[in-house]
C-alpha cells in the first residue's frame, strides 16, 4: 500500500517540529540570559566605573578616595530625596483619588463605584493581569 499525501505532511510536519524543538533546546543555554548575572547586576560595575574615571581624570590615590567618598554620599542623597517625593506623591494621588471618589459618589452607585476602583486597578496595573 502506497502512503497518502496527507501521511507525507504529517510525517514532515512532526519531522520539522521535532528538529525545530531539539535545536530551541541545545541553542537555549547560548540565547538566554545568564541569570546569576542578572540577579548581580552591578557585581564588577563599580569597580569599572572607579576605574574608568580615574583614569580619564588622571585621580591621584588622594583624589580618588575624596571624589569618591563625595560621589557616595551624593547618591545616597539624592536616593533618599527621591524616596521621600515618592512617598510625598503617593499620599498626594492618594487624597486626590479619594476626593474624586467622593465627588463620583453623589451621581454614580456603589456598585458603579466599584466597578470603577477595579477598572483603575487594571488601568494602573497597564491593562495587564485578571479582571478583578
Amino acid at each position: 500500500m502506497k502512503p497518502t499525501r496527507s501521511f507525507w505532511i504529517t510525517v514532515l510536519f512532526v519531522a520539522t517540529f521535532g528538529i525545530g524543538f531539539t535545536a530551541g533546546y541545545l541553542i537555549r543555554p547560548v540565547l538566554q540570559p545568564d541569570r546569576a548575572r542578572m540577579e548581580r547586576p552591578s557585581e564588577g560595575r563599580d569597580e569599572r566605573f572607579r576605574a574608568h574615571v580615574t583614569e580619564r581624570l588622571k585621580l591621584t590615590p588622594e583624589q580618588q578616595d575624596l571624589f569618591f567618598e563625595k560621589m557616595d554620599a551624593h547618591r545616597r542623597q539624592t536616593r533618599a530625596w527621591m524616596t521621600e517625593a515618592r512617598d510625598s506623591l503617593h499620599i498626594r494621588i492618594q487624597s486626590e483619588t479619594d476626593s474624586l471618589k467622593a465627588e463620583l459618589s453623589v451621581f454614580l452607585s456603589e456598585s458603579q463605584i466599584e466597578e470603577w476602583e477595579r477598572m483603575m486597578r487594571r488601568a494602573m496595573r497597564g491593562g495587564r493581569g485578571p479582571r478583578d
